[in-house]
């Protein structure tokens, strides 16, 4: 049998220190920001052709899940190893939300769930948002879209400012190589404009059934997942769904997920390999995250744990370095605004951070669950969560009331088992002034952060999914908690809401 594929949490954590000490050795000074009429040329191919920019997503890739993050993985990704080494790989990337629409819907716009209103499957963005593909094709851009789930299809009002897409509707997801031949079939097809092609992957997703190839050289094909000899104590495999409920070997759902990763890296290479594509700007980012047994769950997104949260981040442009590992925070909030910056197009107005500008980047992390159930903010080595919802949250042995803030010490706990603030009794809640001066005030820019209104008309409702529905069922999500469009922060007279003062 295979070793383990995943180190410890203590080897892990061993691992990130050393890739974090390794991306300061290794990164070098950004380039200041170009002017946007050498940007412009600078995305050429140096030929007079016309500009090229890609941005391929993919839900539910790890960041620890790629070659090149050193986090302890021995996953190969050759292809998007080669796209860091043309590139700039963001080491410390982060999504905002667990929900694969509600994370696209903030790519696209540069704004956060709390502005979008949107958060979760059901919830459609608005025709009054303004997205970045409507920024391109504003300035005369061929923009075409190729998609691989359906939840981001034409439902989700994600696919505005497009002019060409080509989406599922019959069936929930298509494979990684269908999905890239159709998106070199509408680079054929601007016959020499520039474009904005969109890409996205889904193959990463549960349920996982990678190339049986793939599979057998991740996990040895003599070896019994089944072994009873292999069987271990709960929580570990009691979350794993019930197709899988006689698993006992934890090794193997990892297996099935880094042979996923695999097919979804080897389909990415006839469109990298792109003369095209080559001389132009690309991008990869995950949307979010997937929880793989950590604190007891198994293929979910359901909270704003690291393993969630934390995806890959890698852009290639002509203008930008080569090569180069930047540990500065990085969010899919900037994602936007940086390639209209690489593409040479104005950015006034369209938030985010450009991410090649030099200087320092604010590091706080800020993260709305699906359906608006949980909320946090990382800074530093602390984790503050607070449930927006009087219910037990997955991650939890015990119900929280509504408010009562979390406090999780992620270095020393980066499975978010041991909360600071834990009471004696489940039903007495924290006050503010427990948290301490530094817990206050993360809890306080939380609270700001989640009390914005809403864009009027940047979000919809839309109609539920019934296959989506039925997964996320059998993944162990009950159902809807939160109607859609209500706010995400609701006092209602909390004791907490009461003695703070958001700024």
């Amino acid at each position: 049998m295979r070793p383990l594929s995943c180190l410890s949490v203590a080897a892990a954590m061993t691992a990130r220190k050393a890739f974090l000490l390794l991306a300061c050795a290794w990164t070098i000074a950004l380039a200041a920001p170009v002017s946007s009429a050498a940007a412009a040329s600078a995305a050429t191919d140096g030929q007079g052709a016309s500009r090229t920019v890609v941005l391929v997503t993919a839900s539910w890739h790890r960041a620890d899940h790629l070659n090149l993050a050193f986090r302890g993985v021995d996953v190969l990704t050759p292809t998007l190893d080669d796209l860091a080494r043309r590139g700039v790989l963001f080491g410390d990337a982060s999504t905002v939300a667990p929900s694969p629409r509600a994370a696209a819907a903030a790519l696209m716009t540069g704004r956060p769930p709390p502005v979008t209103g949107v958060y979760d499957e059901e919830t459609r963005l608005g025709d009054a948002a303004q997205t970045l593909a409507e920024r391109f094709e504003a300035a005369g851009w061929f923009t075409c879209a190729s998609l691989g789930e359906r939840p981001l299809g034409e439902a989700s009002g994600l696919l505005q400012g497009f002019q060409r897409s080509d989406a599922p509707s019959d069936v929930r997801r298509r494979e990684a190589r269908d999905v890239v031949q159709r998106a070199l079939a509408l680079l054929d097809e601007a016959d020499g404009r520039d474009v904005f092609l969109w890409v996205h992957l889904g193959d990463a997703a549960w349920p996982h059934d990678p190339p049986q190839a793939l599979l057998d050289d991740a996990y040895e094909p003599r070896d019994d997942p089944r072994d009873p000899r292999l069987k271990l104590p709960m929580p570990f495999l009691r979350a794993l769904p019930l197709p899988y409920a006689d698993i006992t070997d934890r090794n193997w759902p990892w297996c099935r997920y880094k042979a996923c990763i695999r097919a979804l890296d080897a389909a990415l290479a006839p469109l990298f390999e792109t003369p095209r594509v080559l001389s132009g700007v690309t991008a990869y980012v995950g949307l979010q995250g997937m929880a793989l047994g950590q604190s007891g769950l198994f293929y979910k997104a359901f909270g704003t744990a690291p393993e969630i949260a934390e995806v890959p981040l890698l852009v290639s442009a002509p203008d930008a370095p080569r090569g180069v590992r930047d540990p500065r925070p990085a969010s899919v909030l900037d994602v936007g605004v940086t390639l209209l910056a690489r593409a040479g197009l104005p950015v006034d107005g369209f938030p985010g951070r450009d991410l090649f500008a030099k200087g320092e980047r604010d590091g706080d992390r800020f993260m709305l669950s699906e359906h608006a159930v949980s909320a946090s903010l990382a800074r530093g080595d602390l984790q503050l969560v607070i449930p927006l919802q009087p219910r037990k949250l997955p991650f939890l042995t015990d119900k929280r009331n509504m408010h009562q803030a979390m406090l999780f010490d992620v270095a020393a706990d980066p499975l978010l088992e041991h909360d600071l603030l834990a009471p004696g009794d489940g039903d007495v809640v924290a006050e503010p002034r427990e948290l301490g001066q530094r817990g206050l005030a993360m809890l306080t820019d939380l609270v700001t952060w989640l009390r914005v209104e809403p864009l009027e008309g940047w979000a919809e409702p839309g109609e539920p999914d019934p296959d989506e529905e039925a997964l996320r069922a059998e993944l162990g999500y009950a159902g809807r908690p939160l109607a859609t469009l209500r706010p995400p922060w609701r006092p209602d007279g909390c004791p907490i809401c009461r003695a703070l003062k958001p700024r």
